[in-house]
Parts: C-alpha cells; structure tokens; sequence
C-alpha cells in the first residue's frame, strides 16, 4: 500500500499557481494559503508562477520562504517562474531566494524540469549577485585579532589609538 501511495505522489500531475500581479501586504495572506493548498496536494511538484507579478515586497519574498520550507518539509519541489530581465528576478536576487528555489523563465521550462536546462542563473544580477558570491570575508574587512580579557592593558602600540573603523563611506570618525 505504501508503495502505491508513492507512486501516487511522483506520477501526480504538476501544479501550476499563478501569481497576482502584486505580490504584498495586501493580497500575501490570500497568496500564502493558495501555495500552501497547492503543496498540500498529493503532487510531487509545485510552480509558482510570477510572470503577471511586477511587484514584490518583503511580505511576498517571506510567503515565497514559508512555501519553501513547506516544500522541503513535504517533500515536494517547487519551482519559480519569473521573467528574466524584470523587477521581481532582482529582487529574488538580492534576497538570495533563486538560489534556494530553482526558477526557471517559463511555465514550459519549469515543467521541463531538467536542473539546468533553461534555468535562469541564480545570483548574477547585480551588486548583491557578487557580494554573495565573495562572502563576508571578501568585503576587505580582515578578522578580529584575538579577543582580550575584561580588565587587560590594550597590545603594545596600541594605546590611545580609538578602535573602529569610522563612517563606512567616508572614514571619519566621530
């Protein structure tokens, strides 16, 4: 019986959930539970579609997580479809959401399904793309030396100087 009932589950048609034209504060809640709903269901895969949405506030980006760790939890794959030169693709980005979520640049592709065959790139667009990529050690900034005991004289040459580096942009100190 438990066999049958796993091959219910990979031979269950995908489910495609198509986004609303803004993703936010408003409309998150309603969002939330048709993906929930949709992951609940005896498929083996979920996309969701954000090809109409050209809008996407942090409220959205969070509905996304909480699908994605309902996904993993269930066992199920989601997959994000988002066209690749727009607003919500950057903000996926920044957030590193495309590199949790596989997304894909049409309904078709993700279907598809291939890991790598037309899937959008993740974590190339911009700025926040190359930060990532480096980690927080490649931002210039060496490691702390050692940690001093509560109480303990400064190193030798360095007393009087002030610790800290100062506005991030321009250097002063305060």
């Amino acid at each position: 019986m438990d066999e049958q009932a796993a091959q219910l589950v990979t031979t269950a048609r995908p489910i495609v959930v198509t986004m609303p034209a803004e993703l936010d504060y408003g409309n998150a809640e309603h969002v939330g539970r048709r993906l929930s709903t949709a992951l609940r269901s005896d498929t083996a895969i979920v996309i969701a579609d954000l090809i109409p949405t050209t809008f996407c506030d942090t409220v959205g980006i969070q509905v996304l997580v909480r699908a994605r760790h309902q996904a993993s939890a269930r066992g199920v794959d989601l997959r994000i479809v988002v066209s690749p030169s727009g607003h919500v693709q950057r903000v996926l980005t920044m957030c590193g959401l495309d590199r949790l979520v596989p997304c894909y640049p049409s309904v078709s592709a993700a279907l598809a399904g291939a890991p790598g065959a037309a899937r959008l790139r993740p974590g190339l667009m911009g700025p926040a793309g190359r930060h990532r990529d480096r980690g927080r050690a490649g931002r210039g900034r060496e490691p702390a030396g050692p940690a001093r005991e509560p109480g303990a004289p400064p190193p030798p040459g360095s007393a009087g100087r002030r610790t800290g580096r100062g506005c991030p942009s321009c250097g002063r100190r305060r």
